[in-house]
């Protein structure tokens, strides 16, 4: 029998202080910013993850990494078995399919979390969209970053109803004018 898999954040979290100020944002800049700063230096706030009766508490740690990372660590998991996931801010959490239940332990730890694979597949995959899309309605012109944009794209969050999409369209016409498409 598997139990319950939840992941939520703080809503709190932290962005680059250089585009969340007073006044207006530098769209160019946002728009050059690499995926390895998007991912790590951006978006640093505290998370929980339960898996079954193992709960895994992460402070001070890049949201959007964590996502992009258990998304992959996912992957692995399908296509090997087993597989490590760490983030910063927490512990490492090593995952292994056991039919179609997945078991997670933490080192040094007894608590064994079992939940079925397709919950977390579809928790993983919620709470990325439910994130990107709390990103971008507090900075619409987060979009303007190409990574971001995927992942918008990618999380089914552009799909979601008219505002949403309105949303991902006027970054898409204001990218034009900048001459990024």
């Amino acid at each position: 029998m598997s139990g319950l898999v939840d992941l939520s954040y703080a809503k709190n979290w932290e962005f680059d202080p250089e585009f969340s100020g007073q006044g207006d944002v530098d769209r160019s800049r946002i728009a050059a910013t690499e995926e390895w700063v998007v991912r790590e230096r951006w978006f640093i706030g505290s998370l929980s993850f339960r898996v079954g009766e193992a709960i895994y508490e992460y402070g001070r740690t890049p949201l959007l990494d964590f996502s992009m990372s258990l998304r992959h660590t996912l992957n692995l998991l399908a296509a090997d078995g087993n597989s490590t996931f760490v983030a910063e801010g927490g512990s490492e959490i090593y995952l292994s399919l056991d039919g179609g239940n997945v078991e997670s332990r933490r080192r040094g730890s007894g608590v064994v979390g079992v939940v079925e694979f397709v919950d977390l597949v579809k928790v993983s995959a919620r709470f990325m969209r439910e994130f990107i899309d709390d990103c971008t309605r507090s900075f619409p012109d987060l979009l303007l970053n190409d990574s971001i944009e995927r992942i918008y794209r990618e999380s089914g969050a552009r799909e979601l109803g008219r505002d949403r999409f309105l949303r991902h369209s006027r970054a898409m016409s204001i990218r034009s004018s900048m001459g990024l498409s």
